[in-house]
């Protein structure tokens, strides 16, 4: 009884599962969706996938190919293992996977020769880095920092959602714009700024998040990173990670107070916490009760420190960390 198949006998029409319990892959095979091998069996059943061929995804193969013995014990005659894994076609096709793999250049080691060595960054952490691309949703008070630190640790490649235009009241905490931005698209501006700080980034920009209809750019993305400043928005975003199993990067600042955490694929999600949209009292628009400039500064460092070390150790997290920009104080809120 066959229970694999190979890249070559795949016609395109399979849905294709990743069971990796990872962070952030460095790998994505186009259009997979990432529910860890724990999930697997939950996640077929639940979609109702009986009359679907099921391919499943790992890194070599062996652990694909001992899920789908039990799911074919269980009745799931429609699954199979990839053959060799993603590690196989790494060897055979780079350019099949879902973005071209790039490699650490003169020019990257030495632009960031500083870094080498510090907290376990190193040339193959930075080759990680430099073919993560992320979804950022609000290039506000919490995107321009986020964007800011990902750049500064080699994440170049993005694509952002944004509808608003530069304000006036913008400008104390939304420091990559200018005076002579006012009234500009904040998307057209970021573009630009992100290119001025390393011209080989990648940039799509989108007015909103529905513009992106069939969703296909955000499952081959490696994160998406909410920034906005809107509940129901988050809870959208969420949703679409949840959806493909991607990490979900979580930030909130109102005041001086500001929130930030990183939810993976098996571990705890937002709408754990809030399984129903919280009042408007717990999650007020800052043009109601005003913010301070350094809050989303702090938190949206926080957001990028939490995602790159996603990146960097593979692992879940259990953690919201509460930032407080007034008393300086960081807490760590563990989730149960």
């Amino acid at each position: 009884m066959q229970t694999d198949m190979s890249l070559n006998e795949m016609c395109g029409d399979e849905v294709v599962i990743d069971i990796r319990n990872r962070g952030v892959l460095r790998y994505r095979y186009p259009g997979s969706i990432a529910v860890g091998a724990d999930k697997a069996g939950e996640y077929i059943r639940d979609k109702r996938l009986e009359n679907t061929t099921i391919i499943i995804i790992c890194d070599y193969g062996y652990q694909s190919n001992k899920l789908v013995l039990q799911l074919r014990e269980a009745g799931y005659d429609n699954c199979f293992s990839l053959s060799g894994g993603l590690s196989g076609v790494v060897k055979q096709r780079k350019d099949f996977l879902s973005a071209e793999v790039r490699d650490v250049t003169r020019y990257d080691e030495e632009r960031y020769s500083r870094s080498f060595g510090i907290d376990g960054y190193s040339i193959e952490m930075l080759q990680v880095l430099i073919n993560t691309k992320v979804t950022v949703v609000g290039v506000g008070g919490l995107g321009i920092p986020i964007i800011n630190t990902l750049l500064s640790m080699g994440i170049r490649n993005y694509q952002i959602y944004e509808s608003d235009t530069i304000d006036l009241s913008n400008l104390p905490r939304q420091w990559a714009y200018r005076e002579k931005d006012l009234g500009k698209p904040k998307s057209k501006v970021i573009r630009n700024w992100i290119k001025d700080r390393d011209h080989r980034a990648t940039v799509t920009c989108f007015d909103d998040l529905s513009e992106a209809s069939d969703l296909g750019s955000i499952s081959e993305t490696d994160a998406i990173i909410d920034c906005s400043d809107s509940y129901n928005v988050k809870r959208f975003s969420s949703e679409i990670a949840k959806e493909f199993g991607i990490p979900f990067s979580y930030g909130a600042v109102t005041g001086t107070q500001g929130y930030a955490a990183l939810f993976v694929p098996g571990s705890f999600w937002l709408d754990d916490i809030f399984p129903q949209d919280p009042p408007s009292s717990l999650s007020p628009a800052c043009s109601v009760t005003g913010v301070s400039p350094m809050a989303p500064t702090l938190v949206g460092i926080a957001q990028a420190n939490l995602l790159i070390k996603g990146i960097a150790e593979s692992r879940s997290t259990s953690e919201i960390f509460e930032i407080d920009s007034k008393s300086m104080q960081f807490n760590k809120i563990h989730l149960k």
